[in-house]
């Protein structure tokens, strides 16, 4: 099962230290050359506006989230991600990845609620001249084993479609029940400021069902 939110448009929320910024934008390079859509903090926050609410609105709109632990281990805020990603992760079965970056520690601090999760190693394909780590790293992002990593993206994304499409459908059914419903009951109202505030429900509900309709016709 993957996350169903209308709005995901990311494959993998990148979770790290600040200090490990020069092998996360790395790893992150290396992830958008593979055709992984990442967010990540430095591209995605704009400048004078509150950045905790843009990070929560990152993690809900990602299908995965790397937990990224490099040479100085977790960082504080880090700690206070991976709680809310915790709690998507129980809600919606999203996948919370640990990754031990290339120049992790030999005995990294980790913290005991990611411990129930298999991790990726990158310090195993150091001096190697291998990418098997990161191939496992794109599975746990894309949920696609086998192939080429444009080949799982592209076949993870058109799964992702097919079940977003379908999600889109059952909520504009429901809004259409509500929205009938509504225009229905406006109709039968009298106070004024009731009717006044049944009308602008039922404007909502039409923008609502205007905007599924028009997310649907874009998949077509």
């Amino acid at each position: 099962m993957t996350p169903n939110d209308e709005r995901m448009t990311y494959d993998c929320f990148l979770s790290h230290n600040s200090k490990d910024k020069p092998a996360v934008r790395a790893l992150a390079k290396r992830l958008a050359d593979a055709g992984i859509s990442v967010w990540l903090d430095e591209e995605q926050i704009r400048p004078g506006v509150p950045w905790q609410p843009q990070l929560e609105a990152g993690i809900r709109a990602s299908r995965s989230v790397a937990v990224l632990v490099g040479s100085d281990g977790m960082g504080p805020w880090q700690d206070e991600e991976q709680q809310a990603v915790l709690v998507l992760a129980v809600r919606d079965r999203r996948p919370v990845i640990p990754v031990l970056l290339a120049d992790a520690p030999s005995s990294p601090d980790l913290p005991l609620f990611l411990q129930n999760r298999t991790w990726v190693d990158l310090r195993a394909d150091v001096g190697k001249g291998t990418a098997e780590s990161f191939k496992r790293l794109l599975w746990g992002i894309t949920g696609i084993k086998d192939g080429t990593p444009q080949q799982a993206v592209s076949q993870s994304r058109s799964r992702l479609g097919a079940a977003r499409r379908q999600t889109l459908q059952q909520t504009l059914a429901l809004l259409q029940e509500q929205y009938a419903a509504a225009l229905q009951q406006s109709a039968t109202i009298i106070d004024a400021v009731a009717r006044v505030q049944a009308e602008q429900q039922v404007q909502q509900l039409k923008q609502r069902i205007c905007d599924i309709e028009r997310a649907l016709k874009g998949q077509d």
